[in-house]
């Protein structure tokens, strides 16, 4: 969502939260894929045992059915 504010997108506020936030998504993923180590997918066995990436996940899912 920041690249929002820093691209900036024609009429945001009236763009559905679901397509920012999947866009915001899709970009964590593929930030992810480039890294050496890339990306485990796959919940963990507890919540404190999360990751930082399946937990900001976690969060945009919880705000996206708020």
């Amino acid at each position: 969502m920041r690249d929002i504010l820093d691209l900036g997108v024609d009429d945001a506020a009236r763009v559905p939260r679901a397509i920012l936030l999947a866009g915001y998504v899709s970009g964590l993923l593929d930030h992810f894929a480039e890294l050496p180590d890339g990306f485990l997918a796959g919940a963990p066995d507890s919540w404190h045992a999360a990751d930082w990436l399946q937990l900001r996940l976690a969060a945009v899912c919880a705000y996206a059915i708020d």
